[in-house]
């Protein structure tokens, strides 16, 4: 923004008879006087981050008597000097002819350097300006003004990544690749080289005896700083962090000035950051709703490829071998806690949820779905663990019925059938839920049971258990055991055909006899329109 010290001349007189000029020269030529009427006094500071920044002093016009030109020049001296012999003068924009004149702050601050006013030192000035039409001269002023010299300085900079309150995980398996660090360039006004420091403190701390400090990339340079996993993991050690601990810090970054002793600027804001020791790990917690009774005597157990995982000798264990893999009741709900390394990033798993018996082993007893006869098996769940955020995550789950203790007995199996669009993806199944007496509106793909089977072309069926008279609301979705969502529901055209909308929940009440057909228009995310 232009910073403006106006200097205001107006005539001291009209020539007429009482008050008229004194000529000079030919005894032709005359050059009104020009007085100031507003003078503003104050500071001027100086700013070495904005050494282009323009500061315009400006002045009225003196006229000559045959219009012949003016040219202006800009004076100044010392407090109290004489502007006849100024220690600075400059000619006006325009080759002389405005009635102003435009400096940089790095130009009055050489200026200053060369008056030998020290750095952060200050000038008490008078200036004044001359103009001359070639015959005459007269010279304004003074106007006083004080302009105090900048010393360095380093501009404000932030930090960028890892952003706050960001976990970083140290793997082992990658002892050797890099996590780099970075933050924004600051600036030297006087154009000084700028060096840079990573600097880590404990929470609370403010950086005057920092407990980690590295220079940044080439020979501090740099607006980065690489470190490998393991120099990270070794510098940790030495602070006492225990084993697959955890060390909270702040961190910042220094900037100093090479060319100017003691001129350094930190980032503007430190941020936060855990630091995890090798084999530390991310919560992920496997929750599985009780649908389906668990009886008295049993407890529930996973088994699967959980190997996968970092579960020492998890891999497809008879349920009830492994207690790790026993699931326990919490609040309503079955859940178990694993704590799984960044490392297992995208890898993926099969797994099923087991009755088993007090004090034993089974293969019997898993999760089923019903069929035509009673209950049957199901297909593997599926599982992709991505660390995200490295914030912990939940697998949500829910069961319809248990193998060897069939809640379809003493039912009628219903048969609901519906026809799908031709463009169904084939990568998600056909999942239905709702009010239906097993389950009460569990997000599809939950509850594995709820998977409705292929039976050729776009013609998906499942049996439900009823009763006679019994009513059910319900609703068809896309989804998969990977990825449950209420999203990519079934959904119709609008009156206009220029998008989809959603439909009314279905209603179905079975008289003895009767079954379900529908069909699926579209689905959320698949509007043809």
């Amino acid at each position: 923004m232009k910073k403006y010290i106006i200097f205001l001349f107006v005539l001291a007189g009209l020539i007429s008879s009482c008050d008229q000029e004194q000529f000079v020269g030919s005894g032709l030529e005359s050059l009104r006087d020009f007085s100031l009427i507003e003078v503003p006094t104050g500071r001027v500071e100086l700013n070495p981050l904005t050494p282009d920044e323009p500061i315009v002093v400006q002045w009225n016009q003196a006229r000559s008597g045959f219009d012949s030109p003016v040219s202006y020049t800009w004076l100044a001296v010392t407090e109290g000097g004489d502007l006849e012999a100024p220690v600075l003068e400059l000619p006006s924009d325009n080759d002389n002819t405005a009635t102003q004149i435009t400096f940089t702050h790095a130009q009055l601050q050489e200026a200053l350097k060369n008056l030998g006013v020290a750095e952060g030192g200050e000038a008490s000035l008078d200036w004044g300006v001359r103009a001359s039409n070639g015959e005459i001269t007269k010279i304004s002023g003074p106007s006083p003004v004080t302009i105090v010299r900048y010393r360095e300085t380093l501009a404000d900079f932030n930090l960028m990544t890892p952003t706050n309150n960001t976990p970083l995980y140290l793997l082992e398996s990658s002892a050797d690749e890099d996590i780099v660090i970075k933050w924004e360039a600051s600036k030297a006004g006087l154009g000084s080289g700028i060096t840079y420091t990573w600097k880590a403190d404990n929470i609370g701390g403010d950086f005057a005896e920092p407990i980690l400090s590295f220079s940044s990339d080439n020979s501090g340079q740099d607006t980065t700083l690489t470190l490998t996993h393991q120099q990270l993991e070794d510098a940790l050690k030495d602070l006492g962090i225990e084993e697959k601990g955890k060390a909270s810090i702040i961190w910042t970054v220094e900037a100093k000035a090479t060319d100017a002793e003691g001129v350094v600027k930190m980032a503007e804001e430190p941020f936060n950051l855990d630091l995890y020791r090798y084999g530390a790990g991310i919560a992920l917690t496997f929750k599985l709703s009780q649908f389906a009774e668990v009886p008295a005597g049993y407890g529930v157990f996973l088994a699967g490829s959980l190997g996968d995982l970092g579960i020492a000798d998890g891999n497809w264990q008879e349920p009830g071998s492994n207690q790790a893999l026993k699931l326990e009741l919490k609040d309503g709900v079955y859940q178990k806690t694993f704590i799984i390394t960044p490392d297992k990033d995208g890898i993926g798993i099969e797994y099923k949820y087991f009755l088993v018996p007090d004090g034993g082993t089974s293969w019997g007893g898993g999760e089923q779905t019903f069929n035509d006869a009673g209950c049957q098996g199901i297909d593997n769940r599926k599982f992709t663990f991505n660390s995200g955020d490295f914030s912990d995550q939940t697998v949500e789950g829910a069961v319809v019925t248990w193998e060897g203790f069939c809640v379809a007995d003493g039912k009628d199996l219903v048969k609901f059938t519906v026809d799908v669009p031709v463009d169904t993806p084939t990568d998600k199944d056909i999942y239905i839920t709702g009010d239906l007496g097993v389950v009460y509106w569990v997000q599809p793909g939950q509850a594995a049971g709820l998977k409705m089977n292929n039976t050729g072309g776009t013609t998906y069926e499942i049996y439900l258990p009823m009763t006679n008279g019994q009513s059910v609301e319900f609703k068809f979705f896309l989804a998969t055991t990977d990825a449950p969502a209420w999203g990519n529901g079934e959904q119709k055209p609008n009156g206009d055909n220029t998008g989809c909308e959603g439909v009314e929940n279905r209603l179905f009440t079975y008289d003895g006899t009767n079954s379900f057909t529908g069909t699926v228009q579209t689905w959320e995310g698949y509007c043809p329109f």
